[in-house]
């Protein structure tokens, strides 16, 4: 029973072990912000709600089998609900990572600061004069 809960969260749980929150602010996010690996759990979904209804023996598939309903079902539900949960996730990560590069940037440390008037820590370069003929 155990390796058949393992099993079916591994086939429909892409979300659950990909996705995850975001870290805390001052830190960056360092969570997936692909819509993969929820994608991919509705296709598993998709293919969890085929093979229930070759299972249920609907239309002209062939006869019931209340096996492929019991791993159909349960691959199904978890895909699904590991979709929903990946997508909001990674909803959350995108936009961490999007207030990350809005912030404001930290100012250069005491003594890096550039004197007034010049342009940056270092002096322009000279302009740009041919050599002579």
């Amino acid at each position: 029973m155990r390796a058949a809960v393992v099993s079916i969260l591994l086939l429909g749980g892409c979300s659950f072990l990909m996705s995850g929150p975001p870290a805390a602010p001052p830190a960056p996010p360092q969570c997936n912000p692909s819509r993969f690996p929820p994608i991919a759990d509705i296709g598993i979904a998709f293919f969890g709600l085929i093979g229930t209804e070759i299972s249920a023996g609907v239309g002209s598939f062939g006869d019931r089998s209340d096996t492929g309903l019991a791993i159909f079902v349960p691959v199904m539900a978890v895909a699904a609900v590991s979709s929903v949960y990946g997508f909001v996730r990674t909803g959350q990560c995108n936009q961490a990572y999007a207030a990350r590069a809005a912030a404001a940037s930290y100012p250069p440390p005491p003594g890096m600061a550039p004197a007034p008037g010049v342009p940056g820590p270092y002096p322009p370069p000279p302009p740009f004069a041919p050599p002579p003929p």
